[in-house]
């Protein structure tokens, strides 16, 4: 995966203060199971987006997170907390003349509180600065030495805690300095002793190994033996790579060996990624997706990992353009592999993953459920259509007798998430039906609309019909696919949409 876009080297200290910066602000971890969550899924962690650009989470994805680590819980404090004070200040303002008094005296300690406050951190600041002047930036070992910050404020905490995450070889415009910064921060990769990370180095598989054994959630087992013959049990990745290779996510080779010093190509790396986001849970649900993915150099990718690519890059995982090479058997470097599980890790798009993911469950337990009512000679598209529809997935069947039926078993299930989830109702059209109507729609509206695109089709409220969002419809088409199919397909033009 080639860089993606030019860097500029800029001094240390630039590395260390805006790096640094991007290490701490606004970082969550998700943590710990859900009892919620099928023990097949483990957490993705993530990051929540700088302000004016938060990710935006579904019922169903918030209440993951706020159950699972403190990434919503952290919000809701502090949503509480603008509330709380927003309730002082109006309980403040509402004080009687007779407590102005006592809020004199108040003021004047506070006063003289501060006055004492404020010498305090005039001395500390210039002892602060008399330890600093005997710190300087001169070459060790053919490196600067970063320097050394002491503020007499909350930053300098931020700032001494950001070195740990800052290396003297990437500059603060680096291409990948946020994913390295938060994936660092996070404990999940880490740099070499010389305050290095060694960015353009090719990664190595035992590297990679540790990297996917910290993404997994939960102690590892102390390892007894190696599964292979070149992995003993005193190696520092032993029991990273024991653990992996239990999980299917990385495999060793034919003559029993893993080989931990090789380095990882792009294309292996690819596997790899891809065998852990389907560890999370996920199933490929957008076949039509993956198969529009086409790089340059496609056919020299090998047919093993050839779906690993295509998925990785149509989820958002991998930088993907129809004319870019992807160099599939060339190493993969420690940023490169940095960035790619940053994205797939702390990303919006992990979190629409994780989102897809729940979908998954919810729907595969909908469809337990009605085999469980109906028997499994009941086949569920001929009789209803299943969609999700405001954050709920709907099951709508034709027959009022089965709504009452799987109503019923429904509110009866000990499923939460099952029953908080889904909504059992009575619908006009089954899955076939809508399916056909919607071959019927798109044909029609690629007739009156030759360069347009539908960008979504979704069910209507009862199922009487389908809901179209394009990205053009002038007049004369509009009033022609309302001629032709009547109530049965509303359409959206995707900017009145927004």
């Amino acid at each position: 995966m080639s860089k993606f876009f030019t860097t500029k080297s800029l001094a240390v200290l630039c590395a260390l203060v805006l790096t640094g910066a991007v290490a701490q602000a606004d970082t969550v971890t998700v943590t710990g199971p859900d009892d919620a969550v099928s023990d097949d899924y483990t957490p993705v962690r993530v990051v929540k987006e700088s302000t004016g650009n938060e990710t935006t989470f579904s019922p169903l994805v918030l209440k993951y997170y706020t159950t699972n680590n403190t990434a919503q819980a952290v919000g809701e404090a502090a949503k509480a907390a603008v509330t709380e004070k927003n309730a002082v200040t109006e309980k403040n303002a509402e004080t009687t003349v007779a407590d102005k008094s006592v809020k004199t005296i108040d003021a004047k300690t506070d006063a003289i509180s501060e006055t004492a406050r404020k010498g305090a951190d005039t001395a500390n600041t210039k002892k602060s600065a008399e330890k600093n002047s005997s710190t300087d930036n001169t070459l060790e070992n053919g490196t600067y030495k970063p320097f050394t910050f002491s503020i007499a404020t909350n930053s300098s905490r931020v700032f001494e805690d950001a070195r740990k995450y800052t290396f003297v070889d990437i500059p603060a415009d680096y291409w990948a300095a946020k994913a390295i910064a938060v994936m660092t921060n996070q404990q999940l990769i880490s740099g070499y002793s010389d305050n290095t990370f060694r960015p353009e180095k090719p990664i190595s598989r035992e590297e990679v190994a540790s990297l996917f054994s910290n993404l997994i959630s939960g102690e590892s087992s102390v390892m007894l033996s190696s599964s292979f013959k070149d992995i003993t049990s005193d190696r520092w990745s032993a029991n990273a790579i024991e653990r992996v290779a239990q999980l299917n996510i990385i495999s060793g080779y034919g003559d029993n060996t893993y080989r931990p010093e090789q380095f990882m190509s792009r294309q292996e790396f690819a596997v790899v990624a891809d065998n852990y986001i389907h560890y999370l849970g996920y199933n490929t649900d957008d076949q039509a997706a993956m198969e529009a993915v086409h790089y340059t150099d496609q056919k020299f990718i090998a047919p093993w990992a050839q779906s690993a690519v295509r998925e990785l890059a149509a989820l958002g995982f991998l930088h993907y353009q129809p004319r870019l090479l992807f160099s599939p058997e060339k190493y993969i470097t420690r940023a490169e592999a940095t960035e790619i599980m940053y994205r797939v890790t702390n990303s919006s798009a992990a979190v629409a993953l994780r989102e897809k993911i729940l979908h998954q469950q919810v729907e595969n337990k909908m469809l337990n459920l009605i085999n469980h009512t109906f028997g499994k000679e009941y086949v569920f598209r001929t009789h209803g259509a299943m969609y999700w529809q405001d954050n709920k997935l709907v099951a709508a069947l034709k027959n009022e007798n089965d709504v009452q039926k799987l109503g019923a078993a429904l509110a009866f299930s000990k499923d939460s998430d099952l029953r908080s989830n889904t909504l059992v109702t009575t619908g006009v059209m089954n899955e076939i039906e809508l399916g056909k109507l919607q071959t019927e729609a798109a044909y029609y509206y690629n007739q009156q609309e030759p360069t347009g695109s539908i960008l979504s089709a979704a069910p209507n409220k009862n199922a009487s019909g389908l809901i179209l969002v394009v990205d053009q419809l002038n007049t004369e088409s509009n009033k022609a696919m309302a001629k032709k199919f009547g109530s049965k397909v509303t359409i959206t033009v995707a900017e009145e949409a927004n």
